[in-house]
């Protein structure tokens, strides 16, 4: 892709016959998710009554930071989604629309049980630390 943008630059560059640089500069770095934490969070959705996917091609890094976080301390990025599949993409009126429903609200709050259950999991079980530190340690 970065070859592609850089060839339309020196080519609209050449166009209004003037010159280009370039300088690049690093993108947010890769989501590194924590699969041991992931899973702890699938297996509290899924009481809640929601199935976790563990991995979804759909769903790129988008423009987050997370990914640069995921890198200093095991992390993950949860997505749950609050319209159907295809119904809408996000920045999209439908989205917006959605996203200020009830069904997003109540998808809202069962991220955060979700979420907070492992977090109290991690604060009292030394294994599931051991574990979490152990792959994020593998993954650096």
């Amino acid at each position: 892709m970065r070859a592609i943008v850089e060839r339309c630059a020196h080519g609209a560059a050449t166009a209004g016959g003037v010159e280009v640089q370039l300088q690049m500069r690093p993108g947010y770095k890769d989501m590194r998710n924590n699969l041991t934490m992931a899973r702890v969070f699938g297996e509290h959705l899924a009481a809640g009554g929601r199935q976790a996917r563990e991995t979804d091609p759909r769903v790129g890094a988008g423009s987050t930071d997370m990914g640069d976080v995921s890198h200093v301390v095991p992390a993950i990025h949860p997505y749950l989604a609050i319209v159907g599949e295809g119904e809408a993409l996000c920045h999209e009126h439908r989205f917006a629309a959605a996203a200020a429903s009830d069904q997003a609200a109540q998808t809202a709050l069962a991220a955060a049980k979700a979420m907070a259950k492992p977090a109290i999991e991690l604060l009292g079980s030394p294994a599931l630390r051991q574990a979490v530190r152990t792959e994020w340690s593998e993954r650096r």
